[in-house]
C-alpha cells in the first residue's frame, strides 16, 4: 500500500493579487493560474445571472471594471469583521474612495447589479479560492506528469496554509477557514506570516552565521494596503544561545517570542553539532501604511497640481480616476 504524500500549499492573499506555492515535495514551485501567471488578481467578476462567474485571472481588471467586479478580497474580509484597530480607533481606509463596487461595510455585503443581490464577503472570498484550488490542482497534476496514479497528489492529500498578518483577529482567521471549507477545502489552517518569513530566511540564510555566534536581522514587507516589520534574531547552536537566554524575560515575553524550529536541510547540523535557529524578537503590522497609500498620495498631488485633472467631474471611482491611480503605481 503506498503512503499518502502530503503537499503543503502556501497561499499569500494580497489586496491586489495572490501568490501560492507548493511545499518541498514539489521544489516550493510557484502556482501558475490558467494564463500562466505566478500572482492571480484577488477579484470576481458577475458577467450576469445567465453567466459563469469570471474568478481571478479571468475577472476583469478593476481599473477598467464597473460595478460587478469586486477586488480587494481579503480586505473585505477584515473591515466587514472588525476593521484594524490603530491607535484605539476604527481604521479609515484610503483605499475606499477609489471602490467602484457598492461596499456595504455597516452590512459586511457587496451589492451586485447585474445579479440584483448581495453577498458577503465570506462567500465571495470562498469563490475566488475556489479558482485557487483549481490552480493548485492543475500545477500539481503537470508536475506530477507521468507518475502512477497511486503516486498522483488528490485533493485529499493537499494541505492549505493561509500565512495573515499578526493583527487579524481570531475571527478574521476563523472566516477565512470558513471561506476555504466552502471551496472544498477541508484541510486548511492559518498562521501568522512572521512565522513564514523567520522559517525561509532560516532556511536560506542559516548557515551564513559562524558557530556559536547570533545575528539580528529587520524585516520589512510592505504590501499594497499593509506594511508588517519584524525583527528576527538568527542564531547558530541555539543549545548555546538557549542558556543564555534570560528566563524570567523570556517567559513574560511568551507571546512575542516564538522559536522556529529548526529545519532539516539536508545536514543541516553541521560536525560540531551546531545548527542554526530563529526566533522573532517582535513584529508589529500597520494596515494604514502601504505601496497604495503611497501611490494615493501621488494621486492627490496630481489632481492639485495639474488643472486638467481638477474638474468636478473627475471622480476618485471613475474610470479615468482609476486609470490615474494605476499610472501613480
Amino acid at each position: 500500500m503506498t503512503t499518502p504524500r502530503y503537499v503543503t500549499v502556501g497561499i499569500d492573499i494580497g489586496t491586489l493579487n495572490t501568490k501560492v506555492t507548493l511545499g518541498p515535495t514539489h521544489d516550493h514551485e510557484l502556482v501558475r493560474n490558467a494564463h500562466g501567471g505566478h500572482v492571480t488578481p484577488t477579484a470576481v467578476t458577475f458577467a450576469g445571472k445567465s453567466r459563469a462567474r469570471l474568478l481571478g485571472e479571468d475577472a476583469t481588471e478593476v481599473a477598467r471594471a464597473d460595478g460587478n467586479t469586486v477586488g480587494m478580497l481579503e480586505r473585505l474580509l477584515v473591515d466587514s469583521l472588525d476593521g484594524e484597530i490603530v491607535d484605539g480607533e476604527i481604521n479609515k481606509d484610503d483605499l475606499a474612495e477609489f471602490l467602484r463596487f457598492d461596499w456595504r461595510k455597516g452590512e459586511g455585503t457587496v451589492y451586485i447589479p447585474s445579479m440584483d443581490e448581495e453577498f458577503t464577503s465570506t462567500a465571495l472570498l470562498a469563490m475566488f479560492l475556489g479558482r485557487i484550488k483549481r490552480n493548485v490542482l492543475s500545477t500539481v497534476e503537470r508536475l506530477d506528469g507521468d507518475r502512477k496514479d497511486s503516486d498522483m497528489s488528490t485533493s485529499a492529500d493537499l494541505q492549505f496554509v493561509f500565512a495573515v498578518p499578526p493583527s487579524y483577529s481570531e475571527s478574521t482567521r476563523n472566516a477565512l477557514v470558513d471561506a476555504a471549507y466552502a471551496a472544498s477545502i477541508s484541510n486548511s489552517t492559518v498562521i501568522d506570516s512572521t512565522s513564514c518569513i523567520a522559517t525561509v530566511y532560516e532556511r536560506k540564510f542559516g548557515d551564513s552565521v559562524v558557530e556559536n555566534d547570533k545575528r539580528n536581522i529587520l524585516v520589512v514587507d510592505m504590501g499594497h494596503a499593509r506594511t508588517s516589520v519584524a525583527i528576527l534574531q538568527l542564531i547558530n547552536n541555539a543549545e548555546l544561545a538557549g542558556d543564555e537566554m534570560d528566563v524570567d524575560e523570556e517567559k513574560s515575553n511568551e507571546e512575542e517570542k516564538k522559536i522556529i524550529e529548526p529545519i532539516d536541510r539536508d545536514n543541516s547540523t553541521d560536525k560540531s553539532g551546531s545548527i542554526s535557529k530563529v526566533k522573532i524578537l517582535s513584529s508589529v503590522s500597520c494596515p494604514t501604511l502601504g505601496a497604495g497609500n503611497i501611490d494615493i498620495v501621488l494621486y492627490h498631488h496630481f489632481r492639485a497640481t495639474l488643472p486638467s485633472l481638477a474638474k468636478a467631474e473627475f471622480k476618485s471611482n471613475s474610470r479615468s480616476g482609476q486609470k490615474l491611480l494605476e499610472g501613480c503605481r
